[in-house]
């Protein structure tokens, strides 16, 4: 299967023409229905459904109408379903925009200590991101996602290079 991400997750089935309320876990939802399609498996099969509208409820919560889906039985069955898109689809400006998003599971080699763990979250900040990495031991620490500790991005191998000794021993 292609590296894909994980959009959104229906919830609950939201009125009587078929809409879903679902959970947004991109920054910017609205970007979703200029792809073709979202993708969500279903018995170990893919399958494809279009966006034809999408409007906030409220935090990141969305209601969702789908061309395919024109009933409330319908939009029920998709209770629960995560939605995603493949990343092979995206154009490389595109990528930029998810770039946060696509980092995940990254492994993160820091300059002085090797390997420090995995990108576990990207969490968006004001001013800058942290990157979330989670070690064998299962602790988890913060690196600022700014170019002072972050030297490099191996996209094609998922690995993160860092030069962060200092930033690693205070959170220990």
């Amino acid at each position: 299967m292609p590296k894909t991400l994980y959009v959104l997750k229906v919830t609950k089935s939201y009125g009587e023409r078929g809409e879903v309320l679902t959970k947004i876990f991109i920054d910017n939802p609205l970007l979703l229905k200029k792809y073709p399609f979202i993708y969500f498996s279903y018995k170990g099969e893919e399958r494809r459904l279009k966006i034809k509208n999408i409007r906030r409820r409220g935090g990141k919560s969305y209601i969702v109408k789908f061309e395919e889906i024109n009933s409330k039985e319908k939009a029920e069955s998709l209770k629960g379903i995560k939605f995603y898109l493949k990343i092979d689809e995206f154009e490389n400006k595109e990528k930029e925009n998810f770039i946060d998003k696509l980092i995940i599971d990254f492994e993160v080699i820091d300059r002085n200590l090797g390997k420090l763990g995995v990108i576990e979250n990207v969490e968006k900040g004001v001013f800058y991101d942290n990157l979330h990495v989670k070690n064998e031991k299962g602790e988890t620490f913060i690196i600022p996602f700014v170019s002072e500790f972050v030297k490099k991005i191996d996209k094609k191998n998922e690995k993160i290079y860092t030069d962060c000794e200092k930033i690693i021993e205070v959170q220990k």
